[in-house]
């Protein structure tokens, strides 16, 4: 018994002694019947909690210095920092136009930039600007300027910092599990070794044969004396054995037990941690899923998430420019709209918008005449609930003057009209795919020229001459891969809006389009109808005009096969004054092929497009009214530069123009390329013109970059005669990135 006590005195100093990370095992192994054996005892040191925490304090200290130092050293940024952008100049020149508008040598001059500079350190902001000079008696000089509030690179930048400062937030991992597992995971190894070790269980069987059979041990050549003797010490021995090999299983259960346990503790501490790291990197894209983003984030993390009222209220930003801004509201109010003012839109819970400013370019900015125009202008303003995502009801006030563009006075100018008007919007998300947009609307303004009626028009509902109505439906259904939309409009004949220019008639329009997928969506239809009815109850004849669009569109796009696309598009319009009934048609068809595939060792691409027009000369002033287009052409990569041949073909009844084309572009050096070609015209199998072309891309720096292109072509003439009208085209364009 002595013995078995100082062993165990031993193993209890050399527990005490030993490291956190050690298996608790004797520094010197104990001996029994011919193999080592360990000690394991049941209880653990108290200081192993006492020592992690006190590891765990230092090292967030630490970091919590370092990080304190870190902050001490960046220097605070300025009020107002430049992030970069690009600018640019280019120069263009045409010695004829191809269009209804007749001109000659045209020279314009476009500089064009973008800048980004961050206010405060926070608020990222962005300045365009497009300037446009030239001697166009058509072409308008311009000068434009928008400053803007950048609320994509605004969310970016506060993804970014809040998810560094969210993970030095994250919860932290349960390091005294995760040590006091690696513990019990080690020591259940080493001592299940000991267990299962096959000498192990040989002399354990020895020990109870040892200890039950009597004299098991004697030697017949030894005197009984020391058989006893050594009897007795190898009983004891073989005895000591049994029990440490008792307690030791036991100890074994008990660490599987504390095992799993601890394990289960530790994974359930890493799953925390992860799922919060998982909601970090989901940040919010904006103020409508930030308070859900922010419940979620401190169910791990108290606290977590948290920003400043202001931040919150950016976030919600949508739209903030003061200069040009294009202007899209809604169906009924403003569309497809150039605003020189300030333009604003804040969606969270409500929705608040504030538009106001002088109107242009309402078309192509030619169509008007240079002489000054009387001006045009509007102001908006928006309020509702609901997001713009979900479900909203938004009501709008606009008002402003504009052009109707019926007539002219003797110097020239246009007539204006002022009106003001109210507007209810609603939508509803019927699923997540599907919603449904309503909007009504009234004008108050006064009556159109050549109107019966004297007195402004008011709240009477059965006049409609001055109300509009808007129905939008859109669906898409992903197990199928379809969607479809639909839409009816109404406006009467004296509603005065922003979305549309047409005046003195009443609007009835409706439209359907559907989109359905094949074979995992590599083969697409696509259908459309589309039908404008007006009628002008203003003028003394009859007047009432319907015109139908339909289309037809297929799209078959497999890797590794051709693209191949077809459409249809006919057109048909019914248009009657007084009793005379007169109907014109119009239809399109377009097909193409595009591939690029391998030939031989090279890379190759192939495309083919064919266009023909069923129409007559009194649809379009242009020579191409009923005509065939045929465009072919074909490129192979080399190694050191792209050679490309194309044929276009166009046919009608008054003419047949080929143009064969030939280029090459090659890559002097890196940082150069040039590019040139030839194109033979041929009108009419008898006119041949000679043209050509040059192009060169140049990059100067890793910030400079040069485009120069100059070519000699010809335009089909138009008159009694056939001919080729030469036309020279020359381009400049150099562009500097700021970082």
């Amino acid at each position: 018994m002595s013995r078995r006590i100082a062993l165990y005195v031993l193993f209890s100093l050399c527990i005490r002694l030993g490291s956190n990370a050690q298996i608790l095992l004797p520094k010197k192994d104990t001996i029994l019947l011919g193999i080592p054996v360990p000690l394991f005892f049941l209880r653990d040191s108290a200081t192993h909690g006492k020592d992690t925490f006190s590891l765990q304090n230092l090292m967030r200290k630490r970091q919590q210095t370092t990080k304190q130092q870190g902050q001490r050293s960046v220097a605070r940024p300025g009020f107002l920092e430049f992030n970069g952008g690009y600018a640019g100049y280019t120069f263009n020149y045409r010695s004829a136009l191809d269009t209804p508008y007749t001109e000659k040598n045209i020279t314009q001059h476009q500089v064009n930039s973008t800048l980004n500079f961050t206010v405060a350190g926070t608020v990222p902001i962005r300045v365009n600007s497009f300037v446009r000079r030239g001697n166009s008696a058509i072409f308008r000089d311009i000068t434009d300027v928008q400053v803007s509030f950048d609320a994509a690179t605004y969310r970016g930048q506060l993804a970014g910092k809040l998810r560094e400062r969210l993970l030095q937030q994250a919860p932290p991992v349960d390091s005294l599990a995760g040590r006091l597992y690696g513990i019990r995971h080690l020591q259940a190894g080493k001592l299940g070794n000991w267990l299962q070790d096959p000498l192990t269980k040989q002399k354990l069987i020895e020990a109870n044969e040892i200890v039950h059979i009597p004299r098991l041990t004697y030697d017949m050549h030894l005197p009984d004396s020391i058989n006893s003797h050594r009897a007795d010490s190898l009983q004891k021995e073989a005895a000591l054995l049994l029990d440490i090999y008792s307690g030791n299983k036991k100890k074994y259960d008990q660490l599987l037990q504390e095992t799993d346990s601890l394990k289960k503790i530790y994974d359930a501490s890493m799953e925390k941690v992860n799922q919060y790291r998982r909601l970090t990197a989901k940040s919010p894209t904006g103020i409508g899923n930030y308070d859900q983003w922010k419940t979620q984030l401190q169910q791990y993390s108290p606290g977590a998430g948290e920003l400043p009222a202001w931040q919150r209220w950016l976030l919600g930003v949508r739209t903030f420019g003061i200069g040009r801004n294009n202007i899209n509201t809604s169906e009924l109010t403003a569309r497809n709209l150039s605003l020189n003012g300030v333009h604003f839109e804040y969606n969270s819970w409500y929705f608040l918008g504030v538009t106001a400013g002088l109107v242009d370019y309402r078309f192509r900015d030619f169509v008007v005449h240079r002489l000054q125009q009387p001006k045009q202008y509007m102001y908006m303003v928006r309020a509702g609930l609901g997001r713009l995502e979900k479900n909203y009801f938004i009501l709008s006030v606009f008002g402003g003057q504009k052009q109707l563009l019926t007539s002219v006075n003797s110097a020239g100018l246009s007539p204006v009209i002022k009106m003001t008007g109210l507007s209810a919007e609603v939508k509803w998300q019927l699923e997540r795919n599907t919603f449904l947009v309503a909007e009504a609307a009234q004008s108050f303004s006064p009556p159109m020229p050549g109107s019966e009626s004297t007195t402004k028009p008011g709240w009477d509902l059965s006049d409609k001459s001055n109300k509009a109505l808007s129905l939008k439906f859109s669906s898409w259904i992903p197990r199928s891969s379809s969607r479809l939309e639909a839409q009816y409009k109404f406006t009467g004949a004296n509603f005065q809006s922003f979305n549309s220019w047409q005046t003195n008639s009443q609007l009835k329009a409706w439209y359907v389009k559907a989109e359905q997928n094949f074979f995992r969506r590599q083969l697409k239809l696509t259908a459309s109808l589309r039908s404008n009815d007006f009628s002008n109850p203003y003028i003394v004849q009859n007047y009432k005009s319907n015109t139908v669009f339909k289309s037809l569109g297929l799209t078959f796009h497999k890797r590794g096969w051709p693209i191949l696309t077809a459409a249809y598009m006919p057109m048909s319009q019914l248009t009657m004054v007084g009793s005379q009934l007169e109907e014109s048609r119009f239809q399109t068809f377009s097909g193409s092929i595009s591939h690029f595939y391998k030939l031989g060792q090279r890379q190759a691409s192939t495309n083919i497009v064919y266009t023909k027009f069923f129409n007559s000369s009194a649809d379009t002033g242009f020579i191409y009214y009923n005509s065939a287009n045929l465009y072919l052409s074909q490129s192979i990569f080399f190694k050191d530069f792209t050679a490309t041949v194309a044929l276009s073909h166009s046919e009608s009844t008054g003419y047949r123009y080929d143009v064969l084309e030939g280029n090459v572009d090659v890559p002097l050096t890196r940082s150069a390329s040039l590019g040139m070609g030839a194109k033979l015209n041929h009108l009419n199998q008898s006119l041949t013109g000679v043209g050509g072309f040059a192009r060169a891309n140049i990059i100067i720096s890793s910030r400079d970059k040069l485009y120069i292109q100059t070519e000699k072509g010809y335009l089909p003439g138009s008159g009694t005669a056939a001919r080729l009208v030469p036309n020279v085209i020359g381009t400049i364009q150099y562009m500097r990135i700021f970082k």
